[in-house]
């Protein structure tokens, strides 16, 4: 070796200081001794230095310090380790930091890029106090920092930081604080993290398609970050955390972790709220969702929720219940499992979950019939238990030991000996080796005796075969071995660590700042990684299909879809299940219903496949803080892609927008509009997913301004090519606050998606949109398909015609108006929608049913509720029961709130609540539909009907009256609220 020492580390010191040199190489070169190694500082100007296969060792500070003004630097294949202030830290241009390997490095980090452009590939970063991180703040893609393919761990910190929308992709992170981290804007994806304290941690960033396992927590997500497409199992403690606000965690796996699948903590709202959506959830081991820390606005959708311990689908704490919502989610429940946890009581079923509470009335419980749910292993999650036998010892007098360089035998220790050697340049090293080996997952521990004036630094590498796969570093100084005892040894762990090949080798060195002892290494399999194999995937007669809130997105599903999103990780994604094509589906009534008999009922259906077209997305994308959908059914998910979304206006309620034109949508779209600032050639775009096909682009327009024709003109342009030229809203729509719709067919091949450019010909008025709805061609649609409606009320022994010749509007959605006539014996009435596309022998027929069965209640004007006894009941002669129909002495409701949801009460109306306790989940809501109504409570003495809230915060109350009028309370205990009456 050629060894370059400069043999002092004071200020200034360096093996090699450039001073406006360029292109300079240096190779296969030790260099140590200095405060800096290689050193070229801010403003020298010294631009494609290169530094390959050399070692760069034992400097006091950085091992390369290359400073602003410095570009395009190179650093590959080189060994930089035990540095005292970090391995390279670069803030140059261009650089690259490729196949080194960065080790055992004190100060903050081992590689430092804070500049554009910056690359840093393929190293293997280990044992020091963090890894790697990058921060350069632009708003040019091509401009951001990349890292990947990097192999980090054994760091005491973070083994990856990525700041200000770093790229930080294919890279593995195990055995550190925290795996990856990603800041303000940077995009972590298709990582592999495992076996950290934390697996991925994002702040204002985005986590996606990441595998995470076998760490204590999976994922963390603080402030408007994004946690989507990733597999998240096996980690002792909580799956996926959340806090501060905004958060979306969407299409993600989560499974058998120790902790809560996700858990909500303390997060809130500050424009979209927190949001789990489209997510499979896995609870072995404890709750599924659980809400807490006084959260707030909380929205849960299309999930399925499957739990197969005793835990909750959802956990709610008291003072997280203010915005929450949920819907449209599955639930499969074990037989200790409950839906829901809320206002410090259980929830075991659904139905009293939503007639007392009020949510998840469209969702179900049900199998959701996964591909391979425990994969061919038959086993989920990761499991940390020994395999049997597996233990195995080398010991330093054993065969598979050995040494190099100098080491002097100690009596103490395992066997009666230790091997030890003095402080070096790390020539001289022990290996202990474990032949015969099977691929997997090992823990390795090692044992030394207490010994005076030894390394406080000493390391352990550990190599599968010649790569190296695990290193810990550990104190030797007056510090025996600590941990665990086993074959009459206290062992102290190094790492857990993941081989391919047959042997394994442990490596200790005397690069260290004292003597190390070398004694006995221990190693154990793990059963380890079960979840990999996991195929959550649904199968084509799952539930699940087309299942999802009919107003989410389903876009990126491959045809046929349904038009509908599925629920679930893959739901909206190309690893959706094919849907039946073409399909009607029943909404409503639809499960757990109670209709009146006399009392007029709408019947919804929804298809796809019938009509000509599919209306696949509606989207109102005027304002960019909205979320979820509009009261008419437009959702406000923004695809815009401009970096302007804060350019946006809006038309005040008291200007009428006319909406008389061809194909325009509700006038309440058009009144957010999105823009662009000023500037001819100024682009307005969108880039929207959508799976391969023929599709028809309809956009929404209204001029809201006073301008004259020819003030505001802008080209449309899709998938690159341009449709429209110079088109004017105000010429085109005829007049001011006049929508405009204008549609165009596009094709959609290799992936490409949707993207929109609306781009600026007018200098001062801009291009500006306020919808976007995107319909999919349908090629053996009709126009006017034949729809008919049954009922049955013996759960679908016979059936009878109520309705014929529905019509479907423009959107695939038809209604009609049923009055039931026959009440039923509890829960037994379903309705069967058929509709028939064709005639004759190319006539197809399909049909749906309600998904579970409703009630027809009598149309009598008294209902009835008790607790779960009769002792001193005045109304009923059975216990309370939500199932009921609550129509009839003998079958009460449980809850006066789970009545009035069932019911729409009505003038002269009487609920009469028996003698009892009756614990609120809810404010009991009286709106304007209940007007007239009386309640009565329990009149006879020594008893009462005590209603108590039981949650004193803010916004609670017994009895809250929204627009009801001519109310009448009666002989009721009204209690445990911060209001009583409100």
């Amino acid at each position: 070796s050629t060894v370059l020492n400069r043999g002092n580390t004071n200020t200034g010191t360096a093996v090699f200081e450039l001073q406006g040199a360029d292109d300079v190489t240096l190779d296969h070169l030790s260099i140590t001794g200095a405060l800096t190694g290689v050193l070229a500082a801010n403003g020298q100007d010294s631009d494609r230095l290169t530094v390959t296969d050399s070692r760069v060792w034992n400097n006091a500070g950085r091992g390369i310090h290359v400073d602003a003004s410095n570009d395009y630097l190179v650093v590959s294949g080189n060994v930089i380790e035990y540095n005292g202030q970090g391995g390279v830290y670069v803030n140059g241009t261009d650089a690259l930091v490729e196949g080194n390997e960065i080790g055992r490095n004190g100060g903050s980090w081992g590689v430092e890029v804070y500049n554009v452009r910056g690359r840093v590939l393929d190293n293997v970063v280990y044992g020091n106090a963090n890894g790697v991180i990058s921060s350069e703040s632009t708003a040019v893609v091509a401009d951001r920092i990349v890292i990947a393919g990097n192999r980090v761990f054994g760091n005491n910190g973070t083994g990856i930081q990525g700041t200000y929308g770093a790229n930080v992709y294919d890279n593995e992170a195990w055995d550190n604080g925290t795996g990856i981290s990603g800041y303000y804007g940077t995009q972590v994806h298709d990582n592999l993290s495992w076996g950290n304290g934390t697996g991925l941690y994002v702040y204002q960033a985005t986590a996606r398609d990441n595998r995470v396992w076998g760490n204590t927590t999976g994922i963390e997500l603080v402030y408007n970050s994004e946690v989507v497409g990733n597999r998240v199992y096996g980690n002792s403690g909580v799956g996926v955390l959340s806090s501060g606000w905004d958060g979306w965690i969407h299409n993600n796996v989560i499974e058998a972790n120790g902790g809560a699948a996700v858990l909500l903590n303390g997060v809130s709202y500050s424009g979209r709220g927190a949001r789990v959506e489209n997510n499979t959830l896995v609870a072995t081991a404890a709750d599924a969702i659980v809400v807490q820390g006084s959260s707030s606005n909380v929205r849960i959708r299309n999930n399925i929720i499957d739990v197969r311990g005793t835990g909750y689908a959802l956990n709610v704490a008291s003072n997280s219940q203010q915005g929450f919502s949920s819907d449209y989610n599955l639930f499969s429940l074990s037989a200790g499992a409950k839906v829901a946890y809320w206002e410090e009581r259980g929830f075991a079923n659904r139905t009293d979950w939503f007639y007392e509470v009020g949510f998840d009335r469209n969702s179900l419980s049900a199998d959701a019939r996964f591909a391979d749910s425990d994969g061919a292993d038959g086993k989920v999650g990761w499991d940390g238990s020994t395999v049997a036998g597996s233990v195995r010892v080398v010991d330093d007098g054993d065969a598979t030991f050995a040494t190099t360089g100098t080491w002097t035998s100690i009596a103490n220790g395992r066997g009666g000996d230790v091997r030890t050697t003095a402080a070096g340049d790390g020539s001289s090293q022990a290996s202990w080796t474990f032949d015969g080996l099977s691929a997997g997952y090992y823990r390795v521990s090692a044992t030394w005796p207490y010994q005076a004036n030894q390394s406080g630094n000493s390391t352990f590498r550990i190599y599968d075969g010649d790569i190296l796969v695990g290193a810990d570093v550990h104190n030797q100084n007056y510090h025996a071995s600590a941990g665990f005892t086993d074959g009459g040894s206290i062992w102290e762990e190094i790492s857990i660590v993941r081989i391919d090949g047959a042997s394994l080798k442990v490596v200790l060195d005397n690069l260290a700042n004292g003597g190390v002892l070398a004694d006995a290494i221990r190693i154990e399999r793990l059963s380890g990684d079960y979840g990999a194999d996991d195929d959550l995937h649904l199968q084509g007669n799952s539930p699940a299909i087309d299942r999802g809130d009919p107003d989410s997105i389903a876009l990126n599903e491959p045809t046929p879809n349904g038009a509908r999103i599925d629920l679930g990780a893959y739901g909206n994604t190309s690893g959706a299940t094919a849907s039946a094509n073409p399909l009607i589906q029943v909404l409503g009534p639809n499960g757990l219903e109670k209709v009146e008999v006399g009392a007029p009922t709408t019947i919804t259906v929804r298809s796809a496949g019938l009509l000509p077209y599919d209306t696949v997305a509606l989207l109102d994308v005027g304002n960019p803080n909205l979320m979820g959908t509009s009261a008419d059914g437009w959702n406000y998910q923004n695809y815009r892609a401009d970096g302007w979304s804060n350019y946006y206006t809006s038309i005040g309620d008291s200007q009428a927008i006319d909406t008389s034109g061809a194909n325009t949508g509700p006038a309440s779209m058009y009144r957010s509009i999105a823009y662009v600032p000023s500037g001819v050639g100024n682009v307005l775009s969108y880039d929207i997913g959508a799976s391969d096909g023929q599709y028809q682009v309809v956009l929404h327009f209204v001029e809201n301004g006073n301008l004259n024709v020819g003030d505001r003109q802008f080209d449309i342009g899709l998938n690159g090519t341009t449709v429209a030229q110079k088109v004017d809203i105000r010429a085109l729509a005829g007049a001011p606050n006049k929508a405009l719709a204008l549609s165009y067919d596009l094709t959609v091949a290799g992936g490409q998606g949707i993207s929109i450019d609306l781009t600026n010909v007018s200098s001062y008025y801009t291009a500006s949109i306020s919808g976007i709805e995107i319909r999919r061609i349908n090629s053996t649609g009709v126009a006017n398909p034949a729809v008919n409606l049954e009922l049955s009320t013996d759960n679908g022994a016979t059936w009878s015609t109520i309705a014929t010749g529905v019509a479907l509007d423009k959107y695939g959605r038809g209604q009609a108006t049923w009055t039931p006539t026959t009440e039923t014996v509890g829960n037994s009435a379903l309705i069967r929608a058929t509709a028939t596309i064709g005639a004759g022998a190319g006539a197809v027929t399909v049909s749906d049913t309600s998904d579970e069965a409703f009630l027809i209640a009598n149309g009598g004007k008294k209902y009835y509720v008790n607790d779960a006894g009769t002792v001193g009941d005045e109304y009923t002669t059975a216990v309370g029961n939500n199932a009921n129909s609550g129509k009839d002495p003998g079958k009460p409701m449980a809850s006066l709130a789970a009545l009035l949801r069932a019911y729409d009460l009505d003038a002269g109306d009487v609920v009469y609540v028996d003698n009892g306790t009756y614990s609120l989940a809810t404010n009991i809501v009286l709106g304007q539909q209940d007007s007239g109504v009386v309640i009565q409570g329990a009149q006879q003495p020594g008893h009462s009907t005590v209603l108590n809230r039981g949650n004193t915060n803010t916004g609670t109350a017994v009895f809250e009256l929204q627009g009801a009028d001519d109310v009448t309370l009666d002989h009721l205990s009204i209690t445990g609220a911060l209001t009583g009456v409100l």
